[in-house]
């Protein structure tokens, strides 16, 4: 059906369909280079991409160099905001598609959830919580008026930290 779509899109953007001659023709065929493409529903091998001679054909599928279609690149997201690290990604896309990406794939796929973590991290807290489990991360805008017990990992920069931020709070080690 890829197939299909990228030969009626060289056909409308040439002006004729293949092996035909027409005084409208905008440019002429020149074969064609082949290329996969991941998908949501696995990877498409093999896929003949028309080429025209001068260069005027571009396919609407997908972008001259991305090697995955937008739909993809949603399906590995909904994979990491679904607590997949960076590594298993791969793995879990393998199953579901056949096709494995790399982990650096993944992060430079994941960068757009940059701002929207920076906004979540930045978000205006109501200071009314009573329990902190503290994990190395450093959130903005609690100044824990009504907290009464801190959960640490035991980490000595941070004891240290909590001693100096929060010196009369409760604090258990998980």
């Amino acid at each position: 059906m890829l197939q299909h779509s990228l030969e009626g899109e060289a056909q409308l953007q040439l002006g004729v369909a293949r092996h035909q001659r027409s005084p409208q023709r905008c440019d002429h065929r020149s074969g064609h280079y082949t290329r996969s493409l991941d998908t949501p529903g696995g990877c498409v091998d093999d896929l003949r991409v028309p080429r025209s001679r001068n260069g005027t054909h571009q396919p609407q599928v997908f972008d001259r160099y991305e090697r995955r279609v937008a739909q993809a690149d949603e399906t590995i997201l909904g994979i990491v905001l679904a607590g997949a690290s960076t590594r298993r990604v791969g793995p879990v896309l393998e199953v579901l598609t056949g096709h494995v990406v790399s982990a650096s794939t993944v992060s430079r796929v994941a960068k757009a959830l940059d701002e929207h973590v920076r906004a979540y991290h930045q978000r205006p807290l109501q200071d009314r919580y009573r329990y902190l489990i503290v994990d190395g991360i450093r959130l903005r805008g609690l100044e824990g008026n009504a907290l009464q017990l801190v959960t640490t990992d035991g980490a000595p920069g941070l004891i240290a930290a909590l001693d100096m931020a929060y010196p009369r709070l409760r604090r258990q080690c998980c």
